[in-house]
C-alpha cells in the first residue's frame, strides 16, 4: 500500500514549482489588466493571448517531464498520453525528457 504522506508531500511540491514557474507570467498579467485600464485593450489582448500561450507550453512541459503522457493529456491527445505512459514504465527515465519534448512541440 502506498504511503500518503508521500503522495502528499509530492504533490505540494509540484504545486509549488508551478507557481515558481509561472511566477513571471503571473505578474505580466498584472501588466496586462493595467494596460486594458489605460485603454490599450488592442495590445493588451495580444500579449494575454501571447502569455497564456507561453504557461500552457510551460505547464504541459513540466507535467510531461515529471510524469510523461500527462502534457499530452492536458491537450486532449489521450492515444498519445497512454502510449509515453506506457512506454515509461518499459524504458525508463530517458521517455520523461522525450515526452516533455513532444508535448511542448504540441503546444507550438
Amino acid at each position: 500500500m502506498m504511503d500518503w504522506d508521500w503522495i502528499s508531500f509530492l504533490g505540494s511540491v509540484i504545486v509549488i514549482m508551478s507557481v515558481v514557474v509561472c511566477w513571471p507570467y503571473l505578474m505580466n498579467i498584472a501588466k496586462i489588466l493595467q494596460d486594458i485600464e489605460d485603454d490599450h485593450v488592442t495590445r493588451a489582448v495580444v500579449r494575454y493571448n501571447k502569455k497564456v500561450k507561453e504557461m500552457k507550453t510551460v505547464i504541459t512541459t513540466v507535467s510531461s517531464l515529471i510524469i510523461p503522457g500527462l502534457g499530452q493529456l492536458f491537450h486532449g491527445k489521450i492515444i498519445w498520453a497512454a502510449g509515453w505512459f506506457v512506454t515509461a514504465l518499459i524504458f525508463g527515465p530517458l521517455v520523461h525528457i522525450l515526452s516533455a519534448a513532444h508535448a511542448a512541440w504540441l503546444s507550438a
